[in-house]
């Protein structure tokens, strides 16, 4: 199998766990709390999914896209501790 179709497919399925972890953590959140108390958490979501479709559309080598996909995690643990 080809190493680069290799990598899309493994970028598209991390930008679909993104999501995925994106609306378990919302979720419950927003189910317990309401809209107006999870308002942040709302607001960090979405940018966490913008910057991850960015990061999955830009041309950046493998390597660079791999490596960004660790910070979004901390920004979502930052976010959870807040």
């Amino acid at each position: 199998m080809n190493y680069d179709i290799l990598c899309k497919k493994v970028h598209k399925i991390n930008l679909f766990l993104t999501f995925c972890l994106i609306l378990l953590v919302l979720g419950p959140l927003i189910y317990l709390h309401g809209l107006d108390a999870s308002k942040l958490y709302i607001i960090s979501g979405i940018a966490i999914a913008g910057l991850a479709t960015l990061n999955y559309f830009l041309p950046t080598p493998d390597k660079l896209t791999g490596a960004s996909n660790v910070p979004r995690s901390w920004v979502m643990k930052i976010g959870e501790s807040a």
